[in-house]
């Protein structure tokens, strides 16, 4: 499963998530007229379990396997395992 992370290095959370919160709703605004149209992905963030959220739930389910790979310092992550 491919999907948006939360990086462990405090810094580049804290760059990340201000890009998130300010310059994502910009480009949706200038790009598609509508500056909601990515802002919910900050929105979403705040509650989400990322990465090793996700890992926690999938051994819950007895997935054998689970793994996490992340890209782009934890930005975005892979999240592995079998069932």
């Amino acid at each position: 499963m491919l999907d948006f992370g939360k990086p462990a290095n405090a810094i580049w959370r804290r760059m990340y998530f201000s890009y998130l919160k300010h310059f994502v709703p910009w480009f949706g605004k200038v790009f598609c007229k509508d500056a909601a149209t990515h802002a919910y992905i900050f929105a979403s963030l705040q509650n989400y379990p990322a990465q090793r959220g996700v890992a926690a739930k999938m051994e819950a389910l007895h997935c054998s396997g689970v793994r996490v790979r992340n890209l782009m310092g934890g930005a975005m992550a892979i999240n592995f395992g079998r069932k």
